[in-house]
């Protein structure tokens, strides 16, 4: 936790004008929010904040963040599937294959009016 709050404060002093916070690692998901509290940075009113996070993490947990709730099976599947393809056919046009994830809203994240 120490650590994270360093990294975190650091990163808000050095980076003063930043309005928002993307968090891709599972073990600070948990933590963040104790650290933006000691911090006293206010979600959203300071900073809006979104996680990615492995579908399993989210599973039984409330994260107080709006996610993108990555579902690691799928992306598995269709990353085996894409290379054993290429596997097959080498001289092969490229492939861009999109795996749909799911977005789960929390109010971490400020409105902006128009």
């Amino acid at each position: 936790m120490a650590d994270l709050l360093r990294r975190l404060k650091r990163a808000v002093e050095e980076y003063g004008d930043a309005t928002a916070i993307l968090i891709h690692n599972d073990a600070a998901v948990i933590e963040v929010s104790q650290a933006f509290l000691s911090l006293n940075i206010k979600i959203p009113e300071d900073f809006s904040v979104v996680a990615v996070i492995p579908d399993k993490v989210g599973v039984g947990m409330q994260i107080p963040f709006t996610a993108m709730s990555l579902d690691i099976n799928a992306i598995v599947k269709r990353t085996v599937g894409t290379l054993v393809h290429r596997i097959e056919s080498p001289d092969g046009p490229a492939r861009r294959v999109l795996v749909g994830q799911h977005l789960l809203l929390a109010d971490s994240v400020k409105r902006i009016s128009r």
